[in-house]
């Protein structure tokens, strides 16, 4: 096989015929107008304006109708979006109201509670306290239905003591032989 050559361009600039370096501007009409040769006559020559049917047309026509089809496109999502966000902040700002109302609502079911538990409290120690003094009450009667049987007893006793006593007093004993009547 053969060794590769490298070809390289020579170091040095190149140079036209008289030893210049030779510089170009692609707008020679400014260039020129800018020169200190600006008095010389040179005739320029502007750019030919584009055909309505040249490829550079169509490109153009795509270009600006997609920019259209774009804007159109930007439009319309910017009425959507303010759109939505107006949705949104007034859904938001119902909410807020709805859960203000709700906390008002809360509070005042949290005092109806405290209410109930205070009364249902005070309510059951009234009812410990009655059935202490039925309880209370109960026992009295007891004792009072005992004291009560106990005179009857005693009464009882005295209406005996007192028959055979008037009986006595009525029909006197006759004596018999071993006793007395």
């Amino acid at each position: 096989m053969m060794p590769r050559v490298q070809r390289t361009p020579p170091a040095s600039p190149t140079l036209n015929s008289s030893g210049m370096h030779v510089k170009s501007d692609s707008d020679i009409p400014q260039s020129v107008s800018n020169s200190p040769f600006e008095s010389i006559n040179i005739a320029s020559r502007s750019k030919r304006p584009r055909q309505e049917l040249s490829p550079g047309s169509d490109l153009q026509d795509s270009k600006r109708e997609i920019l259209e089809m774009l804007t159109t496109w930007k439009g319309e999502l910017e009425e959507r979006l303010k759109k939505f966000s107006d949705d949104q902040s007034s859904l938001l700002s119902k909410l807020v109201s709805e859960m203000a109302e709700l906390k008002l609502q809360n509070l005042d079911i949290q005092r109806t509670n405290n209410e109930i538990i205070k009364s249902a409290t005070f309510m059951s120690n009234q009812y410990d306290d009655m059935v202490k003094l039925v309880a209370v009450l109960k026992k009295e009667n007891q004792v009072y239905r005992n004291d009560i049987n106990n005179l009857e007893m005693k009464i009882l006793d005295l209406q005996q003591l007192s028959r055979t006593s008037s009986r006595s007093a009525i029909y006197p004993l006759r004596r018999t032989k071993h006793r007395w009547n």
